[in-house]
């Protein structure tokens, strides 16, 4: 795309004509200005979160590209009515993708596509008024250009779980230079038999400076718009002066502090591989679209429980997915707990490849800071199951609880900030007889991981799981006072990442013909291993399990992996509430997930 489209950049002050004609071609334009400016300015402000020098100078100079075409459209002195109009037309040509739910990514191609069209009418129109004996090579290239488009189109329809391939950047470059010389060869004849306006006036190569500024300022209202989407809503609250204990935060303050966490906590990136696994576009279902019978349904759930991001997916395609709270496909939101069952996931790869011999082994074996406190007798599966019998408190509106003190208490000398807290907790009961919610348990299983491998969490992260699964974007992952990350909590990923992640667990582990987790380790994972204390939940391996058969990795706040096996069906869904949890929340997000489950088999019905 950057190819195609900045050479339509660089190729646009060539192409000028009649009032009539530029009339569709600024239409063209302007929206080539909005998304132009769109797209830099969201990865400037994500180069700037991550202080990438390199990156941040790359989005400067894509930005400045467009300033330029802004400036030679202002000095071809459009009239006011035209860019009125002009702008109009963009608008609601953009507007109208949006609003009938256009993936953004689609949006891309249909941008293009729009161009392209209005290229060609120009040049058709062109060439009408000059006479059939001038030729019309401005029409031809753009044409050419439009195919080559559709044919990259096709390729990369064939290409499976792929989002780049050699062939496709060939014909993308190939593209870009076809405008390219397009333009010059065009400049040649025009410098031989310039276009004629039907009044005979020439068209003015140049005007005054005082003639430009006006126009430009024009120009510079749609641009500002751009960055200001491109930037996202801007938060209310400025994220780094959120106080460092999201526990007291209010309702303003977790809807910034979880869009921008990096912002407020520390943290070490997770990177993603060099291929993207593309998440294809299934049909929508019909009864969440506009129109359907279930289309105020879903807006009212969106509005009443906060979300900021809610994905379907059913055979690994997407079939529903909206946003909300500003947020978007290319924004991050924290995990909270959802992140227990990624690290109860790169526990089964350490037990494939060997870096931990079982889940039967006692934990003081990996962790040897453990050595002589209540977890002398506990197993790796009692710390999955969170049956250690060791006393915790979750409470998360005590501020004397052991999950709130937990990220604040003195560190004994040489020890893990983690160890040092666990291994001064009594015992209450015989380990695998009472099961207690305890996230600090889920970072001992962090200390663990990174004991048995001897790599970082995040990095573990990146080459078990991030990078082969193709996940869209880096992760980052919150890192307590000593710098190591806090397995149970604090994964930041994009929506669409969380999707792949749970699209991965229900196609049982594997990746590319290689298992990940050895043979039927989600399948006890996600299986009942002890009650709890909520009806109609039980507990895995750091998976919450349902009386239905499906299962879930839930986060407080109301962060939610759910996963219908029978269905083959993945949801995720971000969210914002005040409250940590609640029955009403907790009955409204079930009675929606039946909602989904309901829709789903009317359309296999029909």
């Amino acid at each position: 795309h950057v190819s195609r489209l900045g050479a339509i950049v660089v190729s646009m002050p060539l192409f000028t004509s009649d009032r009539e004609r530029r009339l569709w071609f600024w239409v063209a334009v302007v929206m080539m200005a909005i998304y132009s400016s769109l797209g830099p300015s969201q990865m400037l402000a994500e180069w700037l979160r991550q202080r990438n020098l390199l990156r941040v100078s790359v989005g400067a100079a894509m930005l400045l590209a467009g300033a330029f075409l802004a400036w030679r459209w202002a000095k071809t002195r459009p009239g006011w009515r035209e860019i009125g109009v002009a702008v109009g037309v963009a608008f609601a040509y953009l507007w109208a993708l949006a609003r009938v739910g256009v993936p953004p990514a689609e949006r891309t191609h249909l941008i293009e596509y729009a161009v392209v069209a209005a290229f060609i009418y120009q040049a058709l129109v062109e060439r009408r008024l000059n006479g059939r004996r001038v030729p019309a090579p401005d029409a031809l290239a753009v044409t050419a250009t439009a195919l080559l488009g559709w044919l990259d189109e096709g390729i990369q329809s064939l290409l499976p779980n792929r989002v780049y391939d050699i062939r496709d950047v060939f014909f993308n470059f190939l593209a870009g230079v076809m405008f390219m010389f397009a333009a010059l060869f065009i400049a040649l004849v025009r410098r031989r038999k310039a276009a004629v306006d039907p009044r005979g006036a020439r068209w003015p190569n140049s005007l005054p400076r005082r003639s430009i500024l006006p126009r430009l300022a024009v120009l510079a209202v749609p641009l500002g718009f751009a960055a200001y989407l491109g930037f996202g809503p801007q938060p209310s609250i400025d994220p780094a002066s959120l106080p460092r204990s999201s526990f007291t935060w209010n309702e303003e303050q977790l809807r910034v502090g979880f869009a921008y966490w990096d912002s407020v906590f520390p943290g070490r990136e997770v990177p993603r591989g060099a291929e993207v696994r593309a998440l294809p576009l299934g049909p929508p279902l019909r009864a969440f679209s506009a129109g359907g019978a279930l289309e105020k349904e879903l807006e009212r759930f969106i509005a009443e429980q906060e979300v900021a991001g809610l994905i379907v997916l059913h055979e690994g395609e997407i079939r529903l997915e909206r946003y909300g709270l500003g947020h978007s496909e290319s924004g991050r939101w924290t995990s909270q707990s959802v992140a227990k069952s990624v690290t109860s996931t790169l526990v089964g790869a350490a037990v494939e490849d060997g870096s931990i011999t079982s889940i039967d082994d006692p934990v003081t074996k990996y962790v040897p800071g453990l050595r002589g406190s209540a977890y002398d007798s506990v197993s790796i599966r009692h710390l999955m199951t969170m049956t250690s019998g060791v006393r915790w408190n979750e409470d998360y509106s005590d501020q004397g609880s052991d999950v709130v003190r937990f990220y604040s208490a003195p560190v004994e000398p040489g020890l893990d900030p983690t160890v040092s807290y666990m291994r001064r907790l009594p015992a209450e009961a015989a380990p695998g007889t009472k099961w207690v919610y305890k996230t600090g348990e889920t970072h001992l299983l962090g200390v663990l991981v990174s004991s048995a491998t001897g790599q970082t969490r995040a990095y573990y992260l990146s080459s078990k799981l991030w990078s082969p699964l193709g996940m869209e974007q880096p992760a980052s992952w919150s890192i307590d006072r000593s710098g190591h990350e806090l397995a149970g909590c604090c994964l930041q990923a994009a929506l669409r990442d969380y999707a792949r992640f749970g699209q991965f667990v229900l196609d049982g582990g594997g990746v590319g013909g290689e298992s990940i987790v050895p043979d039927g380790w989600f399948e006890a994972a996600t299986r009942t291993q002890v009650r709890t204390e909520r009806p109609g939940l039980g507990y895995g391996y750091q998976w919450w399990t349902r009386d239905g058969g499906t299962f879930q990795a839930i986060g407080i706040h109301g962060q939610l992996l759910h996963i219908d096996r029978a269905r083959r069906v993945v949801v995720v869904i971000n969210s914002a509430w005040q409250e940590a949890g609640s029955p009403a929340r907790w009955s409204a997000r079930d009675d929606f997930l039946s909602v989904i489950a309901s829709a789903m088999d009317d359309e296999d019905s029909n």
